[in-house]
């Protein structure tokens, strides 16, 4: 019995290590170039989830908000979030008021399978510039 639970635990410990030596997805120069810094104003706790037009997680700690009336929100993760920003994955929220906000969770996930990787907290959403020439579909 030892001998099928050994390689069994091997071979689980193995691709634990794999997928975390496996290389971060590399953002291109206009996402490099979103993330230089373009802070417009102070931060809030929350925003409106009506407003909210579309999201993208542009690392494993920075989420950009996109909303109404053509302003982006940048939301620093308090924590890395595993797997965020990982091609093929997702992120959602659920909750009983009209507001996304700091204290709230995420939980990201695959679609095709839906299976969750876990949950991460937001952080404040500070309201954010674009650089001249990179749009919210550069992401």
């Amino acid at each position: 019995m030892l001998k099928v639970v050994a390689p069994a635990l091997l071979l689980a410990l193995a691709a634990c290590t794999t997928d975390a030596a496996s290389p971060r997805p590399q953002l291109s120069e206009a996402q490099q170039r979103a993330l230089a810094g373009r802070n417009v104003g102070e931060p809030v706790s929350c925003l409106s989830s009506r407003d909210i037009l579309d999201s993208d997680a542009v690392t494993d700690r920075v989420v950009l908000f996109h909303v109404r009336g053509g302003r982006t929100y940048r939301s620093d993760l308090p924590q890395a979030c595993p797997r965020l920003a990982r091609p093929g994955t997702a992120f959602a929220h659920r909750s009983t008021v009209d507001r996304l906000c700091s204290i709230d969770l995420v939980q990201v996930f695959d679609p095709s399978t839906g299976f969750s990787y876990g949950s991460c907290q937001l952080g404040r959403f500070t309201p954010y510039e674009l650089p001249e020439g990179v749009s919210r579909d550069s992401f």
